[in-house]
């Protein structure tokens, strides 16, 4: 058997989607379009590299597949948010204080 790195909360509760199951009973879900702002489409040409040299991180669904996003494989320069017309958003600072 192996052991945990992580200790086991005292309580836990449902979290009203199957998926997921039982969460910590301190916690709250909440689905992710009322955490972060976001918008579909909008994708500079591929072909032209140069709208990829920047430092906009410009996440896209490819970097969804992890538990936490930090970067993207993609960055941006302000080019490619031109040429693609996509609105660029602040990261929250402190991502507790957006889930209360």
């Amino acid at each position: 058997m192996m052991k945990s790195k992580y200790k086991p909360y005292a309580k836990y509760k449902p979290s009203g989607m199957e998926w997921i199951g039982k969460i910590p009973e301190g916690w709250k879900t909440k689905d992710f379009k009322f955490v972060f702002k976001y918008q579909t489409g909008g994708t500079p040409r591929s072909s032209n590299r140069s709208f990829y040299d920047g430092d906009l991180i410009w996440v896209t669904i490819a970097d969804l597949g992890k538990r936490y996003v930090f970067t993207s494989k993609e960055c941006l320069n302000i080019n490619g948010v031109k040429e693609a017309n996509i609105s660029c958003y602040a990261a929250p600072q402190n991502l507790e204080n957006e889930l209360r």
